[in-house]
């Protein structure tokens, strides 16, 4: 405690998520524990939650941030916790970001786009690579989906069938990103000439997601992002942000470059109104509630903004309820 800080190495083969240091459950509580941040009571032991990877990072500010770095300052106040829904036991405790995190995300996003480094040979093959990577481990991912949303295991591993689909179809438009050729005989001054129109990235996409499908959302926004060029700064919802996690370290052992894709977490207080202020970003794409969607819409309307709104929720209430 006391804004007290220590450094997490990377376990096994692991490497650094585009949102810091990546350690397994286990060896998380073991550092909270060691270090005397958060006792190791405080967490549900969960076996099948065992290879889920979880987050720690912070920079420079001391302060809570989710952002690249391998330090962590602990202040408590700027944590959120992440709940098993099937016990209410605590299963992770993530940075609450702000616009302070924000404005550090973007930055980064921006860098890699200007940097140039990842074309788009290499984007096809990074979205393949990981398609292939979620067909061999589905239960991996299934396991920190349902551990976070409460969903029957059946409906989680439907959910990443249909994100290895999703990702697929966004490695094939990598590979058809093309220009136009345009005769300008129309008009007198262009007899003879043609037009050339090429497609480039857009810029830095500020992807807001919700929490009943946390993987499909998030893949449904970065994967098209990364065929098209764009790097994203993605704010999941706080009660499901591991496997956006989870899917962004699988991403970076495919080959995906560090900070293409900068994860912000927060308790929806914080980091989602200052994405979508901050200059950065040249779009926002947001699944979630009508009321938020067209807030945001209003809020930027200088942006190109992509809305998936509303949700049919049915409840079943039993007869011995207590409400």
């Amino acid at each position: 405690g006391g804004g007290a800080e220590f450094s997490i190495a990377p376990t096994g083969s692991l490497g650094s998520l585009a949102c810091g240091t990546v350690i397994y459950f286990n060896k998380f509580v073991e550092s909270l524990e060691t270090n005397g941040i958060i006792p190791a009571s405080d967490f549900v032991p969960l076996p099948h939650f065992a290879q889920a990877a979880v987050t720690i990072v912070a920079v420079l500010t001391l302060t809570a941030v989710n952002v690249v770095g391998t330090r962590w300052a602990a202040r408590t106040q700027n944590v959120t916790t992440v709940i098993k829904l099937s016990t209410r036991g605590v299963i992770a405790r993530l940075p609450i970001g702000g616009s302070d995190e924000v404005n550090q995300a973007c930055e980064r996003a921006a860098a890699m786009l200007a940097a140039g480094a990842f074309p788009q040979f290499q984007r096809a093959s990074v979205l393949d690579r990981v398609s292939v990577l979620l067909d061999e481990r589905p239960e991996e991912v299934a396991q920190v989906i349902t551990a976070e949303t409460g969903k029957t295991i059946r409906e989680s591993r439907h959910e990443v069938r249909r994100a290895i689909e999703t990702l697929r179809f966004s490695a094939s438009e990598a590979r058809h990103l093309t220009g136009e050729l345009v005769p300008l005989e129309a008009t007198f001054t262009g007899v003879g000439k043609l037009g050339l129109s090429l497609r480039v990235p857009l810029g830095v996409i500020g992807a807001i997601t919700p929490f009943n499908f946390p993987l499909n959302t998030v893949v449904h926004k970065i994967g098209p992002a990364i065929a098209a060029g764009c790097p994203v700064v993605l704010k999941p919802a706080p009660q499901t942000p591991l496997t956006a996690i989870k899917l962004v370290e699988i991403l970076r052992e495919a080959g995906m470059p560090t900070d293409w894709i900068v994860i912000v977490t927060d308790d929806e207080s914080q980091a989602g109104a200052a994405l979508v202020r901050h200059p950065t970003p040249q779009m926002i794409t947001f699944t979630g509630s009508s009321e938020v969607g067209w807030s945001i819409a209003a809020t930027a309307p200088r942006k190109r903004i992509v809305l998936e709104l509303g949700s049919n929720v049915p409840v079943i209430i039993e007869p011995d309820a207590n409400i």
